[in-house]
């Protein structure tokens, strides 16, 4: 039957995944599909060489393009495919003479991957897109620098995936592996930091003991904050704790994701705090923390710059 067909893997055409392609890291089931936004064929995601929770969420995240139907996604077309580079992150394509500033090599190939479906090698080098070589924690961008993606557990007994929250360069991962964070945006923070700026000034939750940005819950006023500041004895309960949070569509899935009951997915599907969009809330060391949007969320082409013609 054709229903069938339709819902096997485009490259594998299988239902579920070779088991010779499975690990105990995988990022998802075996009977896992993504659908390619142009010819919508699907694709176990460890048959189009994706495995992190990282590369699960952000292909979620944008209309997605399978291997046969990628291209550039700032020139919009295949062109030179000895220069189409793919990000390690969120499998986008990227011409080497379309980045901004151009890149003068393809990275070094790490290991070749074989496309059944359309028969031909994939040379597969470590590098990271505009969008993705980016610190969730103080911005910090670019290539060069080594980032680290903080997951959480899965979220309920019933799914057995871990959660990608958010990425860091390694002084921001070490802030948050040491919980100075704020749970609603998950920027960090660390010992040194002032608070005497508006962007800095937070408060500490009496529920969860995590610090809060005032600028990320709508209850916290400059005259709250005031208050907070001058009373000693005066108590704060954090949007998340206090259940503050607000679905963007009324589905069964975002209510469940928002109630940390279902695996977030790439896109936002609440509010928090009256302020931060958030793609679900789980629990990190047994405190809730929002899911932050990922970068790049609904882009699948890139504004072409007069810096990136190629010559």
């Amino acid at each position: 039957p054709s229903s069938l067909a339709e819902n096997k893997c485009a490259e594998c055409h299988y239902l579920s995944a070779p088991s010779e392609l499975l690990t105990k890291d995988n990022a998802c089931d075996a009977f896992s599909m993504i659908k390619c936004s142009k010819c919508t064929r699907k694709y176990h995601p460890v048959c189009a060489h994706l495995k992190t929770p990282r590369q699960l969420a952000a292909v979620e995240s944008y209309p997605w393009a399978c291997p046969e139907c990628k291209v550039c996604c700032v020139c919009k077309s295949a062109g030179d495919e000895s220069t189409l580079m793919i990000c390690d992150d969120c499998d986008r394509g990227w011409h080497t003479g379309c980045c901004n500033p151009k890149v003068e090599k393809v990275p070094e190939v790490l290991f070749y991957h074989y496309l059944l479906i359309i028969g031909i090698i994939i040379l597969l080098g470590s590098w990271l897109c505009p969008l993705c070589a980016d610190c969730h924690g103080c911005d910090e961008q670019g290539d060069k620098t080594e980032y680290f993606h903080a997951l959480a557990p899965p979220p309920t007994d019933k799914i057995k995936y871990p959660v990608y929250l958010a990425t860091y360069c390694g002084k921001c991962y070490d802030n948050f592996k040491n919980d100075r964070f704020c749970p609603c945006c998950l920027k960090t923070f660390s010992e040194e930091d002032e608070n005497d700026d508006e962007e800095n000034e937070m408060v500490a939750c009496d529920s969860c003991d995590h610090w809060i940005h005032t600028g990320c819950d709508e209850t916290l006023t400059p005259e709250k904050y005031q208050s907070l500041c001058d009373d000693e004895e005066a108590k704060y309960t954090c949007p998340l704790c206090a259940d503050n949070i607000k679905p963007i569509h009324q589905t069964n899935n975002a209510t469940l994701a928002l109630k940390g009951q279902a695996q977030p997915s790439g896109y936002c599907v609440g509010i928090v705090g009256g302020k931060i969009k958030a793609r679900g809330v789980v629990r990190y060391k047994d405190h809730k923390v929002a899911v932050p949007e990922i970068k790049g969320t609904g882009i699948a082409e890139m504004p072409s710059s007069n810096n990136n013609n190629k010559d």
